[in-house]
Order: structure tokens, then C-alpha cells, then sequence
């Protein structure tokens, strides 16, 4: 899901020049990835995620 919300950001922001004008953009991009992976992180190592949906296996 990340890996998709990651090509979308960066079509808009190269493609479709969102979140400002000029560098400041890839700054907001740069951000938004970097929220991604502590997201991911923390879901991977998170032990309730992990017992959520090691129950089903």
C-alpha cells in the first residue's frame, strides 16, 4: 500500500508540480517517504500487528 502512495506522491509532485513550487516540493516528498518507512517500520515490529495476523495462519 505504502509502495503505491509513494508512485502517486511522486507522479504529483513531478508530474503535476503539487505541494508548491520550486525545490520545496521534494523536500515535502522527501518527507512524506521518510513517514512511510517509520510507518512500515513500526507496523513490522509492532507485536500487536503481529499477533492480529498471525491468529489466521
Amino acid at each position: 500500500m505504502y509502495a503505491t502512495l509513494a508512485t502517486l506522491c511522486f507522479v504529483e509532485t513531478v508530474d503535476f508540480r503539487a505541494f508548491g513550487g520550486g525545490v520545496a516540493r521534494y523536500y515535502v516528498m522527501t518527507g512524506e517517504y521518510l513517514l512511510y518507512i517509520a510507518l512500515s517500520a513500526y507496523l513490522l515490529r509492532s507485536s500487536r500487528i503481529r499477533a492480529r495476523f498471525s491468529r489466521g495462519a
